[in-house]
């Protein structure tokens, strides 16, 4: 299981840099090591746009919520991702008093590092220089597929997660057989 701390670390460091190739390899390194299932969310998340898309949290929600933050890293992008479905599902009359109890919860569960990811991630405001052109050729990398075929995949799937996804467990065969799909948007070329 990959800990949010990772991710956030990846995060901080591809800000800190203006080099395409080292944004890169920063995430090239933790695509290798996280798990086949926890790919497209670790992608949504370093894309600035968590699996589920837009949750609903504005910044009011995420920064209205007071928590003491966790001394040790053990929220993984898995608990954050399932804390996200369950934000997503809170509807209908007391969503909101419910929505601001997993969000306490969850940023309770998170060091102070953390939780400052997990605000912006919320209010998109997740602005490390880790666009999908910048993915799509990490993932190409971290797969060992050539970037071309990584990028038309993008293009004909119109969701980076479900390239990322596809690229880290079926390799280019599985990325050569994305293709049009109708009712199904296409990105412009990256």
């Amino acid at each position: 299981m990959t800990l949010l701390a990772e991710a956030v670390t990846a995060s901080t460091l591809v800000g800190e840099t203006s080099s395409r190739s080292r944004k890169v390899a920063i995430l090239v390194e933790l695509l290798r090591r996280v798990e086949p299932d926890e790919v497209p969310i670790c992608v949504g998340f370093l894309s600035g746009v968590p699996r589920q898309g837009r949750v609903g949290v504005g910044y009011r929600s995420i920064y209205g919520v007071d928590s003491r933050p966790a001394d040790v890293a053990t929220l993984t992008v898995t608990d954050v991702d399932r804390a996200i479905d369950e934000i997503e599902r809170a509807t209908g009359a007391g969503s909101a008093r419910r929505r601001s109890d997993l969000l306490g919860r969850l940023l309770g569960r998170a060091t102070a590092e953390e939780a400052a990811f997990l605000r912006r991630l919320f209010t998109g405001e997740l602005r490390q220089g880790a666009l999908a052109g910048i993915m799509a050729d990490a993932i190409a990398k971290a797969a060992g597929v050539p970037g071309e075929i990584a990028r038309r995949a993008l293009m004909l799937s119109g969701d980076l997660t479900r390239m990322a996804q596809v690229a880290m467990t079926e390799g280019e065969r599985g990325l050569r057989a994305v293709g049009f799909e109708i009712f199904r948007p296409i990105l412009p070329m990256l």
